[in-house]
């Protein structure tokens, strides 16, 4: 039966311990709270996104009702034209 090696404890630096602990104080006292800023940024972008949002469902209700409206007027106008080509066909069998 094979016995696992066992390792010896490696002696820790405390310089190193207390240069990485400087480090992270300093990386926090840059900023109040690294997580909070990110939200703070979320947050500007979804009231951005859902304000684009709406003025695009404006925009496009806007367009829907020009589109009813010009194909109101074309259907006048295709109605004027079958009346004229009507009207042409009775004076010519009229005067035939």
């Amino acid at each position: 039966m094979d016995l696992p090696e066992h390792k010896e404890p490696r002696c820790r630096d405390p310089d190193q311990d207390a240069r990485s602990r400087d480090r992270a104080a300093e990386v926090h006292t840059t900023k109040e709270s690294p997580r909070g800023e990110r939200d703070r940024d979320r947050q500007r972008e979804r009231r951005r996104d859902a304000k684009d949002r709406e003025k695009e469902k404006l925009k496009e209700k806007h367009r829907e009702a020009e589109k009813s409206h010009s194909r109101g007027k074309d259907r006048e106008k295709e109605k004027d034209r079958r009346a004229r080509k009507e009207e042409l066909r009775q004076t010519v069998a009229h005067h035939n």
